[in-house]
């Protein structure tokens, strides 16, 4: 978590072992993350609202 650039306090890849990593995230043509470093302050881009479709929640989690 401590590499993510994110207030969240939950990532879905939390404790995954991988074998790649990016090293830069470009958005419309402009470096976001590179080396590592966020490049753009903290209010840089829109907030997404989402939903969860109803239909959903209405089934138990299949593990």
């Amino acid at each position: 978590m401590e590499d993510l650039h994110h207030d969240g306090d939950y990532s879905p890849w939390e404790g995954w072992e991988v074998s790649a990593w990016p090293v830069m995230t470009v958005l419309r043509g402009k470096p976001i993350v590179s080396g590592g470093e966020l490049r753009v302050g903290a209010d840089y881009g829109q907030w997404q609202p989402r939903t969860i479709d109803p239909e959903i929640l209405e089934h138990p989690v299949v593990t």
